[in-house]
């Protein structure tokens, strides 16, 4: 929930009428609809609404709140609503309301969209030359959320990036792989060519490493081309 209670506490903070308010939020909602992806997005237009419905909930629901906490669930708990028996049987009902078949078709044009996307980065940062360069607690890194194009289960590809570390600063312009150990990145991949295998110096327009003069890695096989 971190984007998505970062955001809530933005608009709540607009002081902004009631109606008002309710107004922006549906714009955002219905504006939503026309991103590329929701990957790393999804919370930034979830997280308002689903905040400012449990304000008017009138429980206390921000006192408690833990980081795996999930405000759709919260939302259910303090209306409280109903799920129906059927979930899928019921959505496919509704669905009907809201032009599914031209949803289904955006969809499918999407994900052969995306698989095209991730085709070149595939290619230079999964079967190419790479650096993998691990992270520590300390990792930190901003991006594009419009961006971010989903690789599969274990790692998310970043077009644009900066990161810091430890080890230094990796700024991105071509591509990164954020690899994941369950819920944490635990490692970045990018792309070295062939010509560079065991130089690993930086490469001007597709990504620059400063790297910290004090750092060595705990282990040397954690980062290599």
């Amino acid at each position: 929930m971190n984007e998505g209670l970062a955001e809530y506490t933005g608009v709540r903070l607009r002081t902004t009428p009631k109606a008002e308010t309710s107004d922006y939020i549906a714009r955002r909602l219905d504006d939503a609809r026309n991103r590329p992806s929701f990957v790393r997005s999804f919370a930034y237009e979830s997280g308002p609404p689903y905040g400012i419905l449990l304000d008017e909930s009138g429980i206390d629901w921000r006192k408690g709140l833990k980081p795996g906490d999930d405000l759709g669930p919260l939302l259910q708990k303090a209306l409280p609503i109903r799920l129906p028996s059927d979930i899928k049987e019921e959505a496919e009902k509704r669905s009907r309301d809201h032009d599914a078949f031209a949803l289904r078709a955006s969809e499918t044009e999407r994900e052969n969209d995306r698989k095209r996307r991730i085709a070149p980065y595939r290619a230079r940062l999964v079967d190419g030359p790479v650096l993998i360069i691990p992270v520590t607690e300390r990792f930190s890194y901003s991006f594009n959320p419009n961006e971010a194009l989903p690789l599969d289960e274990s790692g998310t590809i970043y077009p644009t990036t900066r990161t810091t570390d430890d080890w230094g600063t990796l700024t991105v312009s071509r591509g990164a792989l954020m690899l994941r150990d369950e819920s944490k990145i635990s490692k970045v991949r990018i792309s070295v060519p062939a010509r560079m295998l065991g130089h690993c110096k930086a490469m001007v327009g597709r990504w620059n490493l400063a790297m910290a003069g004090y750092w060595s890695p705990p282990d040397a096989r954690e980062i290599s081309c």
